[in-house]
């Protein structure tokens, strides 16, 4: 995931709800939206009536239409049923220490040496 300027959210949607609230998502510009409905979770055995589950997404936008995305998150959490959504958070505890126990703002990347990995700390 790119973290630079950008929030990410997972939300899980009713069969009934998904539909709407996908077209209601997709209409803002900048959001992009990664569902899991290929999955065989979400189908409908042969005798079953009604879609069982629900649909879960997860939902990337950039961090200056979050207050947009988290409107219509809290709409649909409130009016539709079964509907639940949080922000996924960017995991910053892994911290690294020179031989001095002074804290560093880079590491060594384990491939390859003479690189300092700065931003990512995942190399």
């Amino acid at each position: 995931m790119d973290w630079r300027d950008r929030k990410y959210y997972v939300a899980s949607f009713s069969p009934e709800a998904y539909d709407m609230r996908m077209e209601i998502l997709t209409n803002i510009k900048g959001v992009k939206l990664h569902s899991s409905t290929n999955h065989k979770i979400n189908t409908k055995f042969p005798d079953e009536k009604e879609l069982r589950g629900s649909y879960h997404v997860l939902i990337g936008c950039k961090a200056d239409i979050k207050d947009i995305v988290e409107f219509e998150l809290r709409k649909a959490e409130r009016n539709d049923w079964c509907s639940s959504w949080k922000e996924v958070q960017r995991d910053i505890s892994k911290k690294y220490f020179d031989i001095y126990g002074q804290e560093m703002s880079y590491r060594q990347c384990d491939l390859n040496p003479r690189k300092r990995c700065n931003y990512c700390m995942d190399c």
